[in-house]
């Protein structure tokens, strides 16, 4: 295929490293890391020809824009859902109990994940975190931002804030076009001969100055506000979930002081827009001041911005529990396909031709990942109609799958590495991204395969490794050791193995 992850991303570090992105300012911001996550999103989708939002979930912002621009009482009963779900945001927002500016001093704040998982007890757990609270002596309050305005609940997390209030202070004044941003000439010439320089190297055409103006009109917001939160709860340490997304709220507690921690939540490596930043950079970047990993091997598969020693073998206790809950569950004959929305189209037309193969002695199930249970119906029709049992709920628990199945089939998500844990034959479809996994390939665990005919081919002759130490992978006992390096921090700012 002639879009390739490693091609996009080398391309946009020799841009940075030509330009000096991470040391060049608008409005005396340094403005480059704002919008290096979401510019290489839309990189990406480009390449691949996606749409701009397709398979992804709808921000807030968008959701509220697209209901304001067609309102009207047809749209007022189409969107009831939406309504009742805004409604609740509203009231949140201003509610003593999850309003986070209402929290008492905490020693250790925890900004999660809103992606929350469902678990037995009927609890929705951030399966990042929760696990660490609950091996936790100190004192600790999770905030977590909505997903199209909704929170799932009920939450496990006990101390729980919502960021509604953040969210409404920067929606309004927006919406009201009360928050604008002038930039210099220089500024507006910078951007455009970048944006020319973007289209030149990519033969894309990305809204550059627009996105450079959205991430400072929200900074403008965010920051006096995390600078108020973190001065009401006075945390020791604070830990981060998906930190490339919390730009700001790093940079407002390291000037304060405040050590920051990230849990890894997904695969990197050395093309992860997350973790790998050109070591001309280094230094100049805002990044957490730690960053535990779910076990040894990735401590090196990132250009990490950081020194070594900061890097940390922590584990991933949900994965932990769930193996140890489902492990001895009897297997099937049964094809797991995980999805993954950037090259979901791909894998769910592999799933599909593979059950129209005659004579498949396989079960097939296809797990969508959480962007595409939302409209997976729209976006892959065909796979309504096959003779594959889709699952776009919670339930059952992926690991259950794991645990049932005899074979793995995805690209480069998460879930394909977890799945070694559970002893499955695991195949990678050569497709977009492909090469953060190589390791394991190279390493014969898993087998890349072009068509389902390799595919089938595989499964009759399979020669995969199973001989992976997976506690390289991911380190055992994570929560009680994650719980025991942050109490180091929070009461020694350092760490001992």
């Amino acid at each position: 295929m002639s879009a390739r992850m490693n091609r996009l991303f080398g391309r946009l570090t020799e841009l940075e490293v030509d330009f000096e992105l991470f040391d060049r300012r608008i409005q005396g911001v340094r403005f480059w890391q704002l919008i290096r996550v979401e510019l290489f999103r839309r990189i990406t989708q480009l390449a691949l020809n996606e749409s701009k939002t397709e398979g992804a979930w709808i921000s807030t912002r968008d959701k509220l824009e697209s209901f304001l621009s067609s309102f009207s009482l047809k749209a007022l009963i189409k969107e009831k859902k939406f309504i009742s779900n805004l409604i609740k945001f509203i009231l949140l927002a201003f509610s003593f109990k999850r309003n986070p500016l209402f929290t008492l001093r905490k020693d250790i704040l925890f900004f999660g994940s809103p992606r929350r998982v469902l678990r037995p007890d009927g609890f929705w757990w951030d399966i990042y975190t929760d696990f660490i609270i609950d091996e936790l002596t100190l004192s600790s309050v999770t905030i977590e931002g909505p997903i199209e305005f909704e929170h799932r609940s009920p939450a496990k997390t006990k101390e729980l804030g919502y960021l509604n209030f953040l969210n409404i202070l920067e929606l309004v004044p927006e919406y009201m076009g009360l928050n604008k941003v002038n930039l210099t000439d220089d500024e507006k010439a910078f951007l455009q001969t970048l944006e020319i320089e973007i289209q030149d190297r990519f033969a894309f055409n990305v809204e550059l100055t627009s996105l450079v103006l959205t991430a400072l009109r929200k900074r403008r917001i965010r920051k006096p506000f995390y600078k108020l939160l973190l001065k009401r709860i006075q945390p020791k340490v604070v830990v981060v979930v998906g930190g490339v997304g919390k730009v700001d709220f790093i940079r407002v507690a390291q000037e304060m002081g405040i050590p920051v921690v990230e849990l890894q939540h997904g695969i990197i490596g050395p093309h992860d827009i997350g973790t790998s930043y050109p070591r001309q950079s280094h230094g100049r970047v805002t990044f957490p001041d730690f960053f535990f990993t779910f076990g040894d091997y990735w401590n090196h598969s990132a250009q990490f911005p950081i020194e070594q020693d900061r890097i940390v073998s922590g584990g991933f206790p949900f994965l932990e529990r769930e193996f140890e809950e489902y492990r001895h569950i009897p297997r099937r004959k049964q094809i797991l396909f995980i999805s993954q929305w950037i090259v979901g189209k791909e894998i769910s037309q592999f799933a599909v031709d593979m059950s129209k193969l005659p004579g498949l002695d396989y079960d097939i199930v296809f797990k969508l990942h959480p962007l595409d249970c939302i409209d997976w119906r729209d976006r892959y029709p065909e796979l309504d109609s096959a003779d594959i049992r889709v699952i776009d709920k919670s339930t059952p628990s992926l690991y259950k799958l794991f645990a049932e199945s005899q074979v793995l089939v995805g690209v480069y998500s998460t879930a394909v590495v977890e799945g070694l844990m559970f002893g499955l034959e695991t195949y990678v479809i050569d497709a977009f991204g492909i090469e953060m996994i190589q390791h394991f390939i190279d390493a014969g665990a898993m087998k890349k395969v072009a068509d389902v005919h390799d595919l089938v081919d595989s499964l009759s002759n399979s020669h995969l490794s199973h001989d992976l130490r997976s506690d390289t992978y991911f380190r055992p006992n994570a929560a009680r050791r994650i719980a025991c390096y942050l109490k180091q921090l929070a009461e020694r700012n350092n760490l001992s193995e």
